[in-house]
């Protein structure tokens, strides 16, 4: 679900009246536009198993029921009578296996926590007892969260938070017996916030790079002026501890694939001593993949650290306490995204909390490391130029690529890659998890998964490819490389193991049909220049009667059967 151009049509599947949801969630500010419609209120259960209810098309669905309503159970323990708790756990399963179903009919769905919609009794201490409503609530909730996450389409959203944003009692009881209306509007609108943030992390791009700055930015004061000791960072001290907790947020952004770097007007070795020998410092320079600590224009030193990661600014975000380089920066790179950022150092962390760019459905293995990935990329970039050709290079590199199918481990980064790769993609297509499983499960559809690494480093899961046999032709469905490992020839190695499987498949001829779009002209290039497949138009053959090389510099491991680098090599 990647739409921008277009309102996202958002079907609301609930058991009271949902209108005013469905008004903030249209009526709210900036990306994604949202055409949001309510189900008809009623049971919720029916309403998901029965595919009419989808039947208009929809790019996502919002289920929201109340848990007296969806857990028959719950309703025992609502009124202190007894009850069986794995009737219950049973209810439970069978609500999440609803919400399943659901999503074989739209892309995602958001289906939100159980809270209460009417005014009980108090029971004090006694609520959170055995057998006691909020404790069996509490229990439910856990055990439906933890049965979404196993579904890759369905994502677990928490409604107990938006009451807590809302402020004061969430329920409005006059509203609910006159027209099933069981909130307050305070709380439609903060759970249209959070839910119009959810699908814009379904459907948009999340930022990748976060760019701070040094000086009352990461610490307090100027290291230049008052030296490390002088930097107020962490001690006895409110400013010291804000800077801290600042620091342990990006620490956290880091561990999830946030990529960090540094942007400075200061003395490099002075900034980097204060980064590595600071008792206080949280964050230290293996954790920034790039830095720029000198005095030139941190606009122009932006570019080039851009570049050299490989980001482009629509993935960055800018972090400094003057107003005046945010300024700079906010007209020089207009797509790089520069928050107002607070003067009282400490708001900084919840500053930090309120930015939603950089949310992601899941985070893979390879987002985990991603600072370590760019941190061998920049080795590999400075080994390179020691050498007196791109051939030396190669050969000393040690290139390792791993073939493995697609499974449950890798399923949600193969999803990840298809939806976000851009230059090197042979049809753009885009697919979530869930109808990615439906496809490689259909006869005669084949995909693989990339796993690459060299003598710096692994470079995480970073290509896939896949193809369809139909009859002695082989048609290449998807030819998916991230550009980080972009210049190792690493498409090579893909197309000889589509060659080499379609081959031992019975396939005659290997085709690949290059499907335009504005930014994935790298991937023409390669069919037109490098592939050494015959070209007519935009479609590209070879002919499996011949073997297709792999690179001499490039280890191939597979688990895909025996290794198809040493299927049919001539001998």
């Amino acid at each position: 679900m990647k739409r921008t151009d277009s309102a996202l049509r958002c079907l609301i599947v609930s058991d009271f009246n949902a209108a005013s949801l469905a008004a903030f969630l249209e009526n709210g500010a900036g990306l994604p536009k949202i055409k949001a419609v309510c189900a008809a209120p009623g049971p919720v259960v029916p309403a998901l198993l029965e595919p009419a209810t989808f039947a208009a098309g929809y790019d996502l669905a919002v289920v929201w029921s109340s848990p007296e309503a969806s857990i028959p159970a719950y309703q025992s323990a609502l009124l202190l009578e007894p009850f069986d708790s794995d009737v219950l756990s049973a209810e439970v399963e069978r609500y999440a296996d609803a919400l399943a179903s659901a999503a074989r009919h739209v892309p995602f769905v958001l289906a939100t926590s159980w809270t209460p919609v009417c005014p009980t009794v108090s029971l004090g201490l006694a609520a959170y007892k055995t057998g006691g409503p909020r404790l069996v609530l509490d229990q439910m909730n856990l055990q439906l969260a933890r049965r979404l996450a196993l579904e890759p389409a369905v994502f677990f959203v928490n409604a107990g938070d938006w009451a807590q944003a809302a402020g004061g009692s969430p329920l409005n009881p006059k509203a609910y017996f006159h027209g099933k209306i069981p909130y307050r509007f305070e709380l439609f609108e903060k759970a249209a916030g959070e839910l119009r943030a959810a699908v814009a992390c379904l459907s948009l791009a999340p930022r990748k790079l976060l760019v701070v700055d040094l000086d009352d930015t990461l610490w307090g004061g100027v290291v230049g002026e008052v030296g490390v000791g002088g930097l107020r960072l962490g001690g006895h001290d409110a400013a010291g501890e804000a800077f801290v907790a600042f620091q342990r947020g990006l620490k956290s952004l880091a561990n999830r694939g946030v990529v960090l770097a540094v942007l400075s007007k200061n003395d490099a070795t002075v900034a980097l001593d204060a980064i590595n020998s600071h008792p206080e410092m949280i964050l230290r320079e293996s954790d920034f993949s790039a830095h720029r600590i000198n005095w030139c224009d941190k606009a122009e030193n932006l570019v080039e650290l851009l570049e050299e990661l490989n980001l482009g600014p629509e993935s960055a975000v800018f972090i400094d306490d003057s107003p005046a380089e945010r300024a700079r920066v906010r007209d020089a790179l207009p797509e790089v995204l520069v928050p107002e950022w607070p003067r009282d150092k400490l708001l900084y962390t919840e500053a930090l909390a309120a930015l939603r760019c950089f949310e992601a459905p899941s985070v893979s293995p390879e987002d985990r490391s991603r600072t370590l990935m760019y941190r061998a990329e920049r080795d590999r970039r400075a080994q390179r130029t020691s050498f007196t050709s791109v051939s030396e290079w190669l050969e000393d590199l040690e290139l390792r690529v791993e073939l493995r199918p697609l499974d449950e481990v890798n399923l949600l980064r193969v999803a990840q890659l298809l939806s976000k790769v851009n230059q090197m993609n042979l049809t753009s297509r885009r697919l979530a998890a869930a109808d990615l499983c439906k496809w490689a499960a259909a006869e005669r559809h084949h995909i693989w998964a990339l796993t690459v690494s060299d003598k710096h480093g692994s470079s995480g899961l970073t290509g896939v490819v896949s193809y369809i046999q139909e009859e002695h032709e082989a048609h290449i469905v998807d030819f998916v490389l991230s550009c980080r490992v972009f210049g190792r020839e690493v498409e090579l190695v893909m197309a000889h193991c589509l060659a080499e499987h379609a081959a031992r498949s019975g396939a005659r001829s290997l085709v690949a049909t290059y499907l335009p779009t504005p930014r994935n002209k790298p991937c023409e290039l390669f069919w037109q220049k490098r592939s050494g497949f015959e070209r007519c138009g935009n479609t590209f053959t070879w002919d499996l009667s011949k073997w297709y090389p792999i690179p001499a510099h490039a280890e191939l491991v597979s688990s895909v059967g025996k290794c198809p680098s040493h299927a049919r090599r001539p001998r």
